[in-house]
């Protein structure tokens, strides 16, 4: 209702840039948590930005990171009498490599002596589902959880379905490929991984297989909003700002739109930026200059892909958490349940399924005893290996000096993504375009990782360019355009 309207909802970047009142820049802000706390505390920031909010509503709370946490208690201290309801469940923390706790669900619930509510029903997963994932939370999960002896009850009565394939053997990826080849699921389905390169050979398989298949994933070390086509829709549709306020009039979004499909036709990562323009557009009625930014620097490339009923996708269960699927395939190759951490990811992958689940391991045992509609086999075959490896090259695959030479940057110019490579005959390191054109170096490391895969009798089948993101060299504060390629080999006999 009109209540809405009274509603500003912020990541805690956004609200920290807002309380601070400038254009948030991520990259030169890096400790703008710490900065805004203490400015909280010292009062260097106008009271009438906090004063002004009666709730503060903080969601997924355990996620929260120290500074992250010391930003909601400055501001609940300025704030005084603000109301503070943090939403989480400690059982789904799978982000304490980045620094997030669950330490501080406790210290909240005693520092303001908090009233707690156990939302304990269930209306996502079929009932067997529900009791297979509580199993496993009391089996796996030694460490004192906030919900401990409270378990989730099932709002449905019916039963879902339950399959273990155990396997004696390595190579899980084409067991699994046959079992969705069998079963043809209906609705919406995930295949959910480990690894970011079992991911992506998984959907390469997929699609061979003739299966329709989407991936979601991305090599760190780069931002989506640097995704080159992203730069060059922002030059464009900001130098046609003309309004003092930042306001980008609807005609030229519209036509920047229209530019961008027609330049980057030929680009394979067109689809994946008109999904970040669309969504933006969609909860932006009116653009502003400081919203495209400050949306820009919070996006991630899994926000933009959702279940769609008949497409299957591919993930690694990270990048799973916050969807939900009709069925769940987990790929676990000698998955290492070696601490609470592991352990909750998994549980978080297995929770995303409704109505059927199917596990491939070779290293697990999970509960089976008193669950309802579970089929449990062991496969003592010995797959072989697939014939196909795909692997998706990150900044630290490449030599980032090499794109600095001015003959390098101006052929990188002319490329757009999803260009097919070739090597060079004589550097095996050095890629080019089919016009001879030079276009990008492999690390040294790579190479040697590439090498590894050749002496194993894989031969380079294909090479292509997949992203193209704009990198800023720290020593000379040049941006140059990086080429990202994928690199799939096939096993020769």
């Amino acid at each position: 209702g009109r209540m809405a309207y009274d509603v500003d909802i912020f990541t805690y970047h956004g609200f920290a840039f807002q309380l601070q009142g400038r254009l948030g820049d991520l990259e030169r802000s890096e400790n703008i948590l710490e900065q805004m706390a203490e400015a909280v505390k010292n009062r260097e920031v106008p009271l009438e930005r906090l004063l002004s909010k009666s709730v503060m509503v903080v969601d997924e709370f355990q996620d929260v990171s120290q500074a992250e946490y010391e930003f909601i208690e400055a501001i609940a201290e300025m704030a005084g009498n603000i109301r503070i309801i943090v939403v989480g469940d400690d059982d789904q923390n799978i982000y304490e490599f980045r620094g997030a706790s669950i330490k501080y669900m406790r210290e909240f619930a005693e520092r303001y002596d908090a009233k707690t509510y156990y939302l304990t029903a269930n209306y996502r997963a079929r009932r067997n589902l529900l009791m297979f994932s509580n199993r496993f939370l009391k089996d796996q999960i030694t460490s004192a959880r906030v919900k401990k002896d409270i378990d989730l009850v099932a709002r449905q009565k019916k039963n879902g379905k339950i399959e273990i394939v155990h396997h004696y053997h390595d190579q899980l990826i084409l067991p699994l490929l046959e079992h969705i080849r069998q079963i043809e699921p209906r609705g919406t389905t995930g295949v959910l991984t480990h690894s970011n390169e079992e991911a992506v050979l998984m959907t390469t398989l997929l699609k061979q297989e003739g299966l329709p298949a989407r991936l979601i994933v991305h090599k760190e070390g780069f931002a989506l909003r640097d995704v080159f086509e992203i730069r060059w829709f922002t030059y464009k549709v900001f130098a046609a700002i003309q309004d003092g306020s930042g306001l980008i009039a609807e005609e030229a979004w519209q036509q920047t739109k229209t530019s961008l499909a027609t330049t980057f036709a030929q680009s394979t990562t067109l689809e994946l930026v008109n999904r970040v323009v669309d969504h933006f557009e969609q909860v932006n009625p009116k653009k502003f200059k400081s919203n495209w930014l400050s949306y820009l620097g919070e996006c991630r490339i899994e926000d933009y892909y959702s279940p769609e009923n008949e497409i299957i996708l591919v993930s690694t269960m990270h990048k799973a958490k916050g969807k939900e699927f009709d069925n769940v395939f987990l790929l676990l190759d000698h998955y290492p349940l070696t601490t609470e951490e592991k352990k909750r990811v998994l549980y978080v992958a297995i929770t995303r399924a409704k109505k059927n689940l199917y596990i491939h391991t070779n290293s697990i045992s999970f509960p089976r005893d008193g669950i309802e509609n579970l089929e449990y086999r062991e496969d003592q075959r010995a797959w072989p290996s697939p014939g196909t490896l795909v692997l998706q090259c990150g900044m630290e695959d490449v030599w980032l000096d090499y794109f600095k030479m001015q003959n390098v940057a101006g052929n990188v110019r002319g490329l757009q993504s999803g260009q097919e490579l070739f090597r060079h005959a004589e550097d095996p390191a050095l890629f080019l375009t089919s016009t001879g054109k030079h276009i990008l170096k492999l690390s040294r490391a790579f190479s040697i990782k590439l090498q590894d895969y050749f002496d194993k009798q894989y031969q380079l089948e294909q090479i292509h360019a997949q992203y193209i993101v704009v990198w800023k060299d720290k020593e000379t504060g040049k941006e140059v355009r990086v080429v990202l390629p994928e690199v799939r080999l096939c096993h020769t006999p």
